[in-house]
């Protein structure tokens, strides 16, 4: 009787949560010998940010672990229906994430109809939106929409983003990527992308940008100024925020105020 194959398919972008959730999986999941990462093209703002981002984390992951694969959609219709999903800020993560399930599902679904299919988002514990929440996802598994959807697993939700930041710096283990420390803090501040923006650099203004130079001052003492202090005040002044995240602002916020600090990689 021949064995019915698995998908395990990783949704990944160009930020932190998902390049490094990804090398976590790796190393902690050595029994799954192939993973599908796909980042899903839906031709919004934030994919036309994004997408070269992606293209170069691809490549070089890609060269790293031949043994997987790393595809792009093509640009999805992007029509009224869909923007109103996923424009209204209010619902727009768990429409997201929704919309890109039944997307994902079914190309590997058309790809192979009797194989069983895993999704991995990567949603740390510390987000305020509700989109970590596993029973969420269980619904969305359990309601049959696609046939062969055995789960959607969140391997990351009992780690914050600062976490996961510290676990690469001090524990993450690949000589032939990341040769030295310095080597991995350069791929955090320039090799991820966390930006709202269309620029080649990051804007250092939105929520994306403010919420890595978080991650940078509490890893790795790699300060960068936040030039929307206004916001900072903001989440500071969140009181339904995780304490975890606002311990980490609090931090950031600290160093921010030293001024011209020479950035430590140590």
């Amino acid at each position: 009787m021949t064995e019915t194959k698995t998908f395990y398919v990783n949704l990944m972008t160009c930020g932190i949560d998902s390049t490094l959730g990804y090398l976590y999986l790796k190393s902690k999941n050595s029994d799954v010998k192939q993973y599908h990462n796909l980042y899903v093209n839906t031709g919004s703002r934030y994919t036309t940010s994004e997408l070269k981002k992606v293209i170069r984390i691809f490549e070089v992951f890609g060269s790293n672990y031949p043994e997987d694969e790393f595809l792009i959609t093509h640009k999805i219709l992007y029509e009224k229906f869909v923007q109103s999903i996923l424009e209204f800020e209010d619902a727009y993560y768990t429409n997201r994430n929704l919309l890109l399930i039944l997307i994902v599902s079914g190309i590997f679904y058309r790809t192979d109809q009797k194989a069983k299919i895993r999704i991995n988002l990567f949603n740390n514990k510390d987000d305020r939106i509700d989109d970590g929440n596993i029973d969420y996802y269980k619904r969305i598994v359990d309601a049959g929409i696609v046939k062969n959807l055995e789960s959607i697993d969140l391997p990351l939700k009992d780690m914050s983003k600062v976490e996961l930041g510290k676990w690469f710096i001090d524990e993450y283990n690949n000589e032939t990527m990341f040769p030295t420390k310095s080597d991995k803090i350069d791929f955090l501040v320039n090799g991820t992308w966390s930006c709202y923006s269309n620029e080649n650099e990051e804007c250092l203004s939105c929520k994306a940008c403010f919420r890595k130079s978080v991650v940078l001052a509490n890893v790795c003492n790699y300060i960068r100024p936040h030039r929307d202090k206004e916001m900072i005040q903001k989440y500071l002044d969140d009181k339904n925020m995780h304490p975890e995240r606002k311990a980490a602002i609090e931090l950031y916020a600290k160093f921010s105020q030293l001024g011209d600090k020479v950035n430590e990689h140590a």
